[in-house]
């Protein structure tokens, strides 16, 4: 996740830092897929396995249906153009 300018995602952190609001994972930039902001983020990879979004929305929804507790997640803040640091992990 990244919040600083000029970041390629639309991250924010709201709720004095209590919620994460947090874009996903694009698909791959592909000859047929020039830009892929302009598409859905797949839930599902070429080979049919999950992708980190769809991952993501299956825990969710686990938790939200009462099925599962939350997952422990940690977040990483991008700080520069390869480097991240370990913001947080939480429930």
């Amino acid at each position: 996740m990244s919040i600083r300018p000029g970041a390629p995602y639309a991250d924010q952190v709201e709720d004095e830092g209590r919620t994460l609001i947090h874009e996903g994972h694009d698909c791959a930039k592909t000859i047929d897929v020039p830009n892929p902001k302009r598409i859905d983020q797949p839930r599902l990879n070429p080979g049919g396995s999950l992708t980190q979004n769809g991952l993501f929305a299956e825990s969710a929804q686990r938790f939200k249906e009462k099925q599962a507790p939350p997952e422990r997640v940690c977040v990483y803040e991008k700080i520069g153009p390869a480097s991240g640091s370990l913001t947080a992990c939480s429930i």
